[in-house]
């Protein structure tokens, strides 16, 4: 019989164990009586870990009790302690024991009850993902409503989306743009209405012009009515790209008001070359340098103050030191007549001489745009001394017109400005180029610890099936463990060497020392060379036997094989390379030994040039043997899959191509003529002597002879790759102010008349007489100044051959009159009157040249002082 206080003891263990149960039995009834989210199961969930094993491991997901806890009430424990002859202390520990073994199970259940919770809750919201994936349109993306009237469900605002949605909508937009480019570009200035009446190619690229317009147009309502306009989270003008967008095709609008036909707007064309900005958004790096540039301004501000003021002190201060300095010439007192140099009127370096006086009566420097007679001039002139293009004249004028100490306010000046001022633009610009690449990297990382984080949850429950799998592993490395350590063994080495795959061990293939892919003779020898090395007899022997084999088997090989076995060996060698090398030098010396000499005065002329191209057909043809081997040896595929070798066999063919014309030149120079020159021959063999400059070329192939070299050109082109994004926005502001610069400056720029620049070849604009004073555009073709004194140059007019051009102007058929300059006019005689300068917008290449001129900064001030003028 169990005692009053034993049955005590076990009544309380129990109500202890009855007490635990009860938050565990709550939770299925509180699911029956109210519904839950995944959410609030898995918080819930989480809630009854962190009470304890023992309060939340004892139900299972039903709600019934756990069966590893055998519960028996106290009456048939006392009776189980009176048959067994125990005491109290022994049914307390079979209890305590089946409370710690439930304790072990609560914690395997409590985990598997957790990340079934959150496999639950992932699957939840893949659903939710996979069904507003297949709605469409997606109305996270989509506003209700686009101006007000079209819904997600109209077919129409549907088809559109499709249609922006769809991956050739924009690359169709980019093409377009790049022809609408090109059409821009091939403006011709001098090709008006006025100077060549009739329909022409400006009349073609207008319509053009005009159809890119409404193409736009309709691109930009199409894109409006899908998205709508500026109502809304994800309108078409809430994306800040769309503005400069938007602004392009109202500017392309333009075209078809009356006014830009004369011309008066015929220059905002231009600003629809800024629409290959929108595949900014397309290419990160180029978005992060537009998106660096823009944030840059609001901490340029200070910068810009700063110069303000430089540009202001320095510009009063000029303006109270030398207003019309610059303006002094010396005229001579009789005639009258100005000199062309500056003067002083006293202090200066510069003083005129005996019968002259100094009156500030000429021109300032840079056709009068450079001066400090006003601010604005002087801001201007401070402006082109910041950049350091020019600026020491300007000093040494100011020194000869007022004093020798006007250097002192020029060395302060670019103290100030040029090396202090100016340079804190590129430190706000690196600083912030620091932060946005550090707030890049903060995000990238974030990234990287979100995603692993994911991935754990969502494999969270396979991770626990692997866990609690009986007999510690997986399938596979069970199957190949075969229950033994060994078995281990071979799992771990495998995983150590990465051979496990999903199916088991991946066959390891023995290592055999003796294998090798060399001939036969040579395994044979390294056969041998181990087996005396390790100097057992019997090794020695079957390396011997294995020598013999081999041999056998290398001398029943044809003579094709051990032709192309051989040539293999040689094409890979280093003899062959280390020769080519040399060749190659040889080669660069011959070239670089070559010059220009007078077949008339020097007698080695003619053997010495002769000797040169013969060993070019010489270095040719070595170069056709390294390609022949190289083909026969490696084999066409593989020689094709080597770039360097594509690279050499364009070499060697154009060294090929160029072959009959080396001996061409080669006849040319022995032929019997008292005095030939070498230029005369050079041109002849086919035309093809364009073809000689490949041979340069062939100097890249050293690079494979110096590995040191080819890391540093690995390095420039790493280094090229990084700054590519920033040389394709350069390009894109080249070609925006090149086609700008065609329409707003183009056949408008004159250079400053000089009477001795004319020469043959030179475009000169020139007036006619009852033509309105309308200026013509021609090229001078031929000089006479024997037979014709008055009218010397005969100028080929532009478009001169068209009967609208060649009639009213009276020009022959081949559309050139003989003229006459502005220094000795002549009545009814056409009138040179001036001729562009070297930087001109005239035509595309000008453009292009004058522009790039511009990005450098070399000589700029002298297309402003044309532009100015």
């Amino acid at each position: 019989m169990v005692s009053h206080e034993d049955g005590k003891g076990i009544q309380e263990v129990s109500e202890q164990n009855e007490h635990r149960r009860r938050p565990a039995v709550l939770s299925p009834l509180a699911k029956t009586s109210k519904p839950m989210s995944s959410l609030d199961s898995q918080s819930q969930s989480t809630d009854v870990i962190e009470q304890g094993s023992n309060h939340a491991t004892d139900f299972w997901s039903d709600g019934k009790a756990s069966p590893n806890l055998e519960e028996k009430p106290a009456a048939e424990l006392s009776s189980q302690r009176g048959e067994e002859g125990n005491g109290t202390i022994p049914a307390l520990m079979r209890v305590q024991s089946h409370g710690s073994l439930h304790s072990r199970s609560s914690h395997r259940s409590t985990s598997s009850k957790f990340s079934s919770s959150l496999s639950a809750l992932s699957q939840k919201r893949r659903r939710q993902r996979e069904y507003q994936a297949h709605v469409w349109p997606d109305p996270h993306k989509y506003n209700p409503r686009s101006l007000y009237m079209f819904t997600l469900d109209n077919k129409f605002r549907r088809l559109l989306i499709r249609g922006i949605e769809w991956k050739w909508w924009d690359r169709t937009v980019l093409f377009l743009i790049f022809l609408n480019t090109i059409q821009l570009a091939l403006y011709e200035p001098f090709d008006n209405a006025t100077l060549r009446p009739g329909f022409h190619k400006r009349d073609v690229l207008d319509i053009c012009g005009k159809v890119f317009s409404v193409f736009f147009t309709l691109e930009c309502i199409a894109k409006v009515m899908a998205l709508g306009f500026i109502v809304g989270h994800h309108t078409y003008l809430s994306d800040g790209w769309n503005y400069l967008d938007f602004f392009i095709v109202i500017v392309g609008l333009l075209d078809f008001m009356p006014m830009n036909s004369a011309g008066n707007l015929s220059a905002l064309r231009s600003l629809r070359v800024l629409r290959p900005l929108r595949a900014i958004t397309k290419f990160p790096e180029l978005k992060f340098l537009v998106v660096l540039l823009l944030q840059c301004i609001p901490n340029l501000s200070n910068v810009f103050g700063i110069c303000l003021f430089i540009f202001f002190v320095f510009g009063i201060l000029g303006v109270q030191l030398f207003a019309g300095a610059l303006r002094g010439r010396c005229f001579d007192i009789e005639s009258g007549m100005a000199g062309g140099d500056i003067c002083s009127e006293g202090g200066g370096m510069a003083e005129c001489s005996e019968g002259t006086t100094c009156l500030l009566l000429g021109t300032n420097l840079g056709r009068g745009a450079i001066s400090f007679d006003d601010i604005g001039s002087a801001i201007l002139t401070i402006f082109q001394t910041m950049t350091l293009e020019g600026w020491a004249d300007i000093m040494y004028s100011l020194q000869d017109a007022v004093s020798f100490w006007a250097f002192a306010y020029f060395v302060i000046l670019v103290a100030i400005g040029p090396m202090m001022a100016v340079q804190l633009f590129l430190v706000v610009i690196s600083s912030q180029y620091e932060a946005n690449v550090e707030a890049q990297q903060l995000s990238a990382k974030d990234v990287e610890e979100i995603e692993p984080s994911k991935e754990e949850h969502a494999h969270s429950e396979p991770h626990q099936d692997k866990e609690h799998n009986v007999g510690g592993g997986t399938n596979n490395e069970a199957h190949v463990n075969g229950g033994g350590a060994g078995g281990s063994t071979v799992v771990y080495e495998a995983r150590k060497l990465g051979e496990i795959n999903g199916h088991g061990i991946s066959p390891v293939v023995p290592h055999d020392e003796s294998y090798s892919p060399q001939s036969p003779i040579e395994r044979g020898s390294i056969s041998q060379t181990k087996s005396s090395g390790k100097g057992g007899g019997g090794i020695s022997r079957r390396a011997s036997v294995e020598t013999r084999r081999r041999k056998k088997e290398w001398d029943e090989k044809t003579m094709y094989q051990k032709f192309m076995w051989k040539t293999r060996l040689l094409a890979k060698s280093d003899s062959l390379l280390n020769f080519i090398v040399m060749i190659i030098v040889l080669n660069t010396l011959g070239m670089a030994i070559d010059h220009s000499c007078n077949f008339c005065e020097k007698e080695y002329c003619r053997k010495f040039k002769g000797s040169l191209e013969l060993s070019n057909v010489f270095f040719a043809f070595i170069f056709v043997v390294e390609l022949s081997i190289k083909l026969i040896g490696l084999g066409f595929m593989k020689f094709v899959s080597n770039v360097s070798n594509l690279f050499d066999a364009v070499i060697v063919i154009s060294s090929l191509v160029e072959v009959p014309g080396i001996f061409a030149t080669f006849s040319c120079y022995n032929e019997p003529k008292p005095c030939v020159q070498y230029f005369e021959c050079e041109g002849g063999g086919g035309g093809l002597s364009v073809l000689r400059t490949f041979r340069l070329v062939r100097i890249v192939k050293l690079l494979r002879a110096f590995p040191d070299i080819q890391k540093q050109v690995a390095v420039l082109a790493d280094v090229m790759k990084s700054v590519f994004a920033l040389v394709i926005l350069i390009l894109i502001a080249l070609v925006v102010f090149m086609v700008l610069g065609a329409n707003v400056f183009g056949g408008m720029l004159v250079a400053e008349w000089d009477s001795g620049a004319l020469t043959l070849g030179k475009q000169v604009f020139l007036q006619f007489p009852g033509d309105d004073g309308v200026m013509r555009y021609g090229r001078i073709v031929e000089m006479d100044f024997f037979n014709r004194t008055s009218t010397p140059w005969k100028v080929a007019v532009a478009y001169g051959k068209e009967e609208g051009v060649r009639g009213p102007l009276g020009l022959g058929e081949d559309g050139e009159v003989w003229a006459c300059t502005q220094d000795e006019p002549i009545l009814a005689t056409p009138v040179i009157v001036g001729f562009p300068p070297r930087l001109n917008y005239d035509d595309i290449s000008s453009s292009v040249i004058t522009t790039f001129q511009l990005v450098t900064a070399e000589g700029w001030n002298d297309n402003l002082y044309d532009t100015v003028a």
